[in-house]
């Protein structure tokens, strides 16, 4: 069931903007009514396949183009791998208003070729403009970070601009579709390459059914206050942090989404809670004093609690860098996490899906060069194929699968992915202290 919040205060608008009351009044009607629109006819057309007619939505600018494009693209690599939607869910808020800029916030699910778990995303952000023609208002710009729309982004951005998937003196001819034709063309034989993919009944694990077991046997009982000793890595609790804060962050955790990037950081939080750094049900009391006594934590591999006063307090660069993090688990050192690496620098396509299981972190980056830029979480599915791993995410937070992941960060030949499986570690005991 869609839901859509009006909220604004229309005189702090007045006074910024100048705008007239009645003008805002227009603008948050109309544009609400504009993008509830686009996103009805977007999303329906994602079930059945079929191109959407925008003209009555949009005005002409670069901006309404390339969401043209992004939706040629994505509604034919629907149609060309079979991958239609069964059903979906969305709401949108009006967030905020800015002259003619709208910001929505949004959340959305979906359900895509019978798997088992919808993709989830929440609170991202639409962003349009509106401009009104003849007594008529449309969408004059538009943006978001939906997941398939940012990674529609970054492939054009990497694969056009970068990559010679056309050749140089042809780039400035080739138009969006073309781009896009590219695109589906390549989706297609993504998902070959993953269905060529041979694996042993053996070596799958259903990992969802491994977590209901752990639930049922509560074991939720490592405690944080051993000192010294040898702790094992509990992949289950992991996954039980990464459900529980997901969608909303630890409000004991600093936030770096604002600064461009909390994905490691969110990463780094559910090793923290596996090694035992966090049981369920901890109170925020709790919490805050194991941060701050940095237990399970150590002096390279540590978060913060978020600083009110001045905002200067930040996590070590191990504990919030994507790099950093990958840098500090491949170095010698007594305490702290430890695990083994896998894959660096070798395509996505060249780690086995079996060899895949809740508790790792899988780190990708978009070409053959250059800095892996993003961490995830693994969290379940059934390890037979990138198609039925999920994997937990933060900026833009969500769950989503494997398949749409690697993809996102590269065609068939280009998103690079490497791994890192955890094992029991030794951390110092921190002296406690009381007070939240």
């Amino acid at each position: 069931m869609k839901k859509i919040t009006y909220g604004i205060l229309f005189l702090c608008i007045f006074v910024m903007t100048c705008i007239p009351v009645g003008a805002v009044g227009d603008l948050e009607t109309e544009g609400t009514s504009l993008l509830e629109e686009l996103l009805d006819r977007q999303f329906e057309s994602y079930m059945v396949g079929e191109l959407i007619e925008t003209n009555d939505i949009f005005s002409e600018s670069e901006s309404t183009d390339f969401y043209n494009a992004y939706l040629y693209y994505y509604t034919g690599r629907i149609v060309a791998t079979e991958k239609y939607w069964d059903k979906y869910d969305y709401d949108i808020e009006l967030a905020e208003i800015d002259g003619n800029i709208l910001i929505f916030s949004a959340n959305l699910d979906y359900w895509d070729a019978g798997r088992k778990w919808p993709t989830q995303q929440f609170d991202f952000e639409y962003e349009v403009s509106l401009t009104e023609i003849e007594d008529k208002w449309y969408i004059s710009e538009i943006h978001t970070n939906e997941f398939n729309y940012e990674d529609f982004e970054r492939l054009y951005s990497y694969e056009y601009n970068t990559v010679s998937t056309v050749r140089a003196n042809e780039k400035k001819s080739t138009s969006l579709n073309d781009f896009a034709d590219f695109l589906i063309a390549d989706s297609v034989t993504f998902y070959e390459t993953l269905d060529n993919v041979v694996v042993s009944a053996s070596d799958v694990v259903d990992m969802d059914a491994q977590y209901e077991e752990y639930k049922q046997a509560k074991e939720f009982n490592i405690s944080v206050t051993s000192s010294n000793s040898e702790v094992d890595y509990d992949a289950q609790r992991g996954r039980d942090y990464a459900e529980t804060y997901c969608e909303d962050a630890n409000s004991c955790f600093k936030d770096y989404t604002s600064g461009g990037g909390d994905c490691t950081n969110f990463v780094s939080q559910c090793i923290w809670a596996a090694y035992g750094g966090w049981q369920d049900g901890d109170t925020s009391s709790v919490m805050r004093n194991n941060i701050r006594n940095r237990v399970r934590m150590t002096d390279e591999w540590y978060g913060v609690l978020p600083d009110t006063t001045n905002n200067t307090y930040y996590a070590s660069s191990s504990w919030v860098g994507v790099v950093n993090l990958w840098s500090y688990i491949d170095e010698d050192h007594t305490y702290g996490p430890q695990g083994t690496l896998r894959n660096n620098g070798s395509k996505a396509t060249n780690l086995h899906p079996s060899s895949i299981l809740t508790g790792q972190v899988l780190q990708v980056r978009n070409g053959s060069s250059g800095r892996y830029s993003h961490s995830v979480y693994v969290v379940g599915g059934v390890n037979d194929s990138f198609e039925n791993i999920r994997i937990a995410q933060h900026s833009s937070n969500g769950f989503r699968y494997l398949d749409d992941t690697v993809y996102g960060f590269g065609t068939t030949s280009n998103c690079y992915m490497r791994q890192i499986k955890f094992l029991s570690a030794e951390f110092e005991d921190y002296e406690t202290t009381s007070g939240i």
